[in-house]
């Protein structure tokens, strides 16, 4: 009786010791995939900061060409203005 005890017994550890084996694989691997959505959430957020820093560039340069049209319009019509003004001035001088 006391040898099927042991018997008893001996499966019960070898088949605890499996277990164990088997719950630390796959706490090895918990960690691995931890790991590598970690990485990409890191990643993730490295995009998003660099589309928000190209978009801020965008809009940078947007208002910059903006700005330059503006002051190209404005540069326009003073010019025509001043061609205008200059066609009703007559140049000429008579002499009586």
């Amino acid at each position: 009786m006391v040898d099927v005890i042991d018997l008893q017994l001996e499966r019960l550890n070898t088949r605890f010791e499996g277990l164990t084996d088997i719950l630390g694989r796959g706490s090895d691997q918990s960690d691995r995939l931890c790991h590598i959505a970690e990485q990409q959430a890191i990643s993730s957020e490295v995009v998003a900061l660099s589309s928000q820093r190209v978009a801020n560039a965008t809009e940078e340069n947007l208002q910059y060409n903006r700005h330059h049209v503006v002051a190209e319009e404005e540069r326009n019509s003073i010019s025509r203005e001043h061609k205008r003004t200059l066609r009703r001035t007559s140049t000429f001088q008579y002499s009586e």
